[in-house]
């Protein structure tokens, strides 16, 4: 058997490609698993935004349970795109939601949100925010209003939490401008 050289060349260079292309591939690693929070990381750290290895999201799960399971995806900015799930998996709310970033973490907001679409237990419309001005309604799985949120500028001005009984648990309200 009589090896050229330019075969003895092409083998280091055909298995240098075929190991940086394995490399290259994106993977999901998890960042966060606990009881109520877990958080999966696709991608490459090298990579940003997108690029001819795919793109990078990070994808949280909150079980918010027994009300609903939301799932954020963040491709980076100051915004992700999240839905809320009834327990029967019928859709609570659709939108989109802030994300908290600091150097060593991601960290999504999802009662602050910039857009979004809710609707209740029984799949109707309940409330609309748009381009950070309206109303955002969650319910409990039985269609008690759980929470009632109110934006403004992009803020949340007022909010109102019930309990199962649909009675004020709790409430707020700050005048758009002052840190909502």
């Amino acid at each position: 058997m009589r090896f050229r050289l330019r075969t003895l060349l092409a083998i280091p260079a055909v298995l240098a490609v075929t190991v940086v292309g394995i490399a290259s591939i994106p993977r999901t690693t998890t960042v966060l698993n606990n009881e109520n929070w877990s958080a999966k990381y696709t991608g490459l750290d090298w990579t940003s935004g997108r690029s001819i290895f795919g793109r990078r999201y990070y994808e949280f799960t909150v079980n918010d349970l027994p009300q609903r399971t939301w799932v954020i995806r963040y491709h980076g900015g100051d915004w992700g795109d999240a839905v809320a799930n009834y327990p029967n998996g019928d859709i609570a709310l659709t939108g989109r939601c802030r994300i908290e970033r600091t150097d060593t973490r991601v960290y999504p907001l999802f009662d602050d949100l910039s857009d979004a679409i809710s609707y209740t237990p029984s799949g109707e419309f309940a409330a609309k925010v748009t381009d950070g001005m309206g109303k955002a309604v969650l319910f409990y799985p039985d269609g008690t209003k759980n929470w009632e949120m109110t934006y403004d500028g992009f803020e949340r001005t007022t909010w109102v939490h019930f309990d199962v009984n649909g009675n004020v648990r709790s409430s707020s309200s700050v005048a758009a401008g002052d840190g909502g």
